[in-house]
């Protein structure tokens, strides 16, 4: 996962959307501390959502945040989109390792 970095801003709102639940309940028990890489993405995306990833295009709403490839789990690659007030997270899968940001 990237640093998230820079002001912390105020809390917004995680809101998990059905296709995140049901890729992740698909992944998480392959994904060894799955659970710990969310709950700290999670808290970062809360406060500040737009340095945690990059966007998948110039012109995307939709962002993405890769598991840093030194961390001793499985690589995972989670989307989400935010506003003002929340954060959603639409998907996740399992990555490649070797992915860049």
């Amino acid at each position: 996962m990237s640093a998230c970095h820079g002001p912390q801003g105020k809390w917004r709102t995680i809101r998990e959307e059905p296709l995140f639940r049901q890729q992740l309940a698909k992944i998480e028990p392959s994904a060894r501390r799955s659970d710990e890489f969310l709950e700290g993405a999670r808290e970062a995306l809360s406060r500040n959502p737009s340095t945690c990833g990059r966007p998948t295009a110039p012109w995307s709403a939709v962002w993405r945040m890769v598991t840093n490839d030194a961390a001793p789990i499985t690589p995972l690659v989670l989307y989400y989109a935010f506003d003002a007030n929340d954060v959603y997270l639409l998907s996740i899968e399992v990555g490649d390792a070797n992915a860049q940001e």
